[in-house]
């Protein structure tokens, strides 16, 4: 505020004029942290924070598209059967045309594929002779675990190649199973699949005793 007073005194009187100085906050820009979203869902960020009195605007590094990219609730539409880490990047812009400067931040999502199991074709093997599946298949990303209901053992359990040794003697049919959990904690869900493994015996034969004939 500007008072002005006349001169001897103020005796012929005063006069005054303001005016409004805008403090603009300066910009501040947090994207939220990072996070993981399923194959195919739709994401909506919750966790970023700016300055008031900004402009927002979300860019990405993915395939997709941004809805609301001017908001602080974005949400990212994947495109088709996209896959692996994104970065959805904020940036604010302060007030007044941006003279106080803007400000960037940076979250990464990570896009999970839904678990996916195939054990492969079911299979022969012989009595005490190892078999190892070589046909599996599973959705990438995710953790790998063989289970048997037979009474061998399972080497490299963890792997898509796993290779099962029988039990000393041990004939017929068992079944190896495939579980599969999908990446990000197991967020997007878990599959399953089995195949029948069939131990067939070794030959035997017993001609009986030897014996004497005319």
């Amino acid at each position: 505020i500007l008072t002005v007073e006349s001169e001897g005194g103020g005796m012929c009187g005063s006069a005054g004029s303001s005016m409004i100085v805008e403090i603009i906050p300066a910009p501040m820009a947090f994207a939220g942290g990072d996070d993981v979203s399923c194959q195919g869902d739709a994401y909506t960020i919750s966790g970023a924070v700016a300055s008031a009195n900004s402009t927002y605007l979300w860019t990405s590094s993915g395939n997709g598209t941004l809805v609301d990219a001017h908001s602080l609730t974005p949400t990212y539409i994947q495109s088709e059967e996209e896959i692996g880490v994104i970065t959805l990047t904020l940036t604010v812009t302060s007030g007044a045309g941006g003279i106080c400067g803007s400000d960037i931040s940076a979250m990464d999502l990570e896009i999970v594929p839904g678990a996916m199991a195939n054990a492969g074709e079911d299979a022969i093997t012989c009595e005490d002779e190892e078999y190892t599946i070589d046909d599996a298949s599973a959705s990438s990303n995710s953790t790998i675990l063989w289970t048997t209901d037979g009474e061998g053992t399972i080497a490299n359990a963890t792997t898509l190649s796993p290779t099962y040794y029988p039990a000393n003697g041990e004939t017929g049919s068992i079944n190896m199973i495939l579980t599969v959990t999908s990446g990000g904690g197991g967020n997007c869900g878990s599959a399953t699949s089995s195949i029948s493994l069939e131990i067939i015996p070794l030959p035997y034969a017993d001609a009986g005793i030897d014996a004497e004939i005319c």
